[in-house]
């Protein structure tokens, strides 16, 4: 988890999980400005986090 990671998440997730949840927006990821994928990879182990569990 990157520094400072917790709370947002601990204040994101249930919102995430709530039942009422009809969508959510996620903005876009330039890659490109990505080369290694470490950005992309922790954007999708958050969202795991938030909506999985």
């Amino acid at each position: 988890m990157w520094p400072g990671g917790g709370p947002l998440i601990a204040l994101v997730t249930p919102l995430a999980r709530a039942d009422r949840l009809l969508g959510m927006s996620v903005t876009d990821l330039n890659t490109d400005e990505d080369p290694d994928g470490r950005h992309t990879r922790r954007v999708v182990e958050v969202l795991a986090e938030m909506l999985g569990g």
